[in-house]
């Protein structure tokens, strides 16, 4: 049973501005956000706050493609403000625009009702309407078939770059959480912690920006953690991977040295007279 209490923590808002946001009709997914962004500012005592796209999905459910639309919207209307420090409401709500104004064009064009409006004026229905369209005759493309790309280098092309992305992409939360538990053996993420936040800090443990016998609360220090850009974070652990890659494939198409004495000074001789410099 959920029993929230103030002492437990609790976001401080100006009655006015909480007026505002009643008298605003504003659709439900960019509701959501909003509130995050509420919620990750005033309720941490900062004006501004950067949020993932990750983070905005594990705290609303909301997918990816509809967060990106969703805060757009909000932009656009003037409700919420993006700087390179994150996201930050816009505490003028006479700037605010109306999503009203974009619901009745709706329905104005896209209308429920049978009849004509009032003042609108239907155009007269002829019986050449239904006859088809032609379409204009479209020119000829100058290529040849010659000069497109082969198939198979079209195909090498999209795997290196799916390769790339791949090396780059997030681990799964699953993973993350498995490398956390070595440095900390008992360590539960909670549930509020994003998947990027988590391997944030694990990050800065591998490369040793923070020090695990400074942190004594590893949840806590998580729940307080300020979110960064991890591509660089990404970025070095993929180039540590390549190194290694390329120095495993070195070591098996290097010769075997031979263990006797004698077979080592005529190898070497043998590569001496190759040009080799040993």
């Amino acid at each position: 049973m959920a029993s929230p209490q103030k002492e437990n923590g609790f976001t401080p808002i100006a009655n006015e501005l909480l007026d505002a946001l009643a008298r605003t009709r504003i659709p439900g997914e960019a509701r959501q956000l909003l509130d995050v962004i509420i919620r990750q500012t005033y309720g941490w005592q900062r004006k501004t706050a950067q949020i993932s796209y990750t983070w905005f999905a594990d705290l609303t459910g909301v997918r990816r493609g509809h967060i990106h639309r969703a805060l757009k919207s909000l932009i656009a209307h003037r409700i919420i403000s993006q700087a390179e420090d994150g996201y930050c409401v816009q505490k003028n709500y006479d700037l605010w625009r109306s999503f009203a104004r974009s619901v009745e064009q709706t329905d104005t064009n896209y209308g429920a009702s049978s009849g004509p409006q009032k003042g609108v004026k239907l155009a007269p229905f002829t019986v050449s309407a239904l006859a088809p369209k032609r379409v204009p005759d479209m020119p000829l493309s100058t290529r040849t078939i010659s000069e497109l790309p082969a198939p198979k280098e079209r195909f090498k092309e999209i795997k290196e770059i799916s390769l790339s992305t791949q090396r780059l992409s997030l681990p799964e939360r699953e993973i993350v959480c498995k490398d956390l538990k070595r440095y900390f053996p008992t360590l539960t993420v909670p549930e509020v912690v994003p998947t990027e936040r988590a391997y944030l800090f694990l990050a800065k443990l591998r490369f040793g920006e923070i020090s695990k016998d400074e942190i004594r609360s590893p949840p806590a220090f998580l729940i307080a953690m300020r979110d960064e850009d991890i591509t660089p974070y990404l970025e070095r652990e993929a180039q540590i991977r390549a190194r290694q890659r390329a120095a495993q494939e070195a070591a098996s198409r290097a010769p075997e040295i031979p263990v006797d004495r004698e077979a080592a000074q005529k190898f070497f001789r043998s590569l001496r007279d190759k040009g080799v410099t040993v």
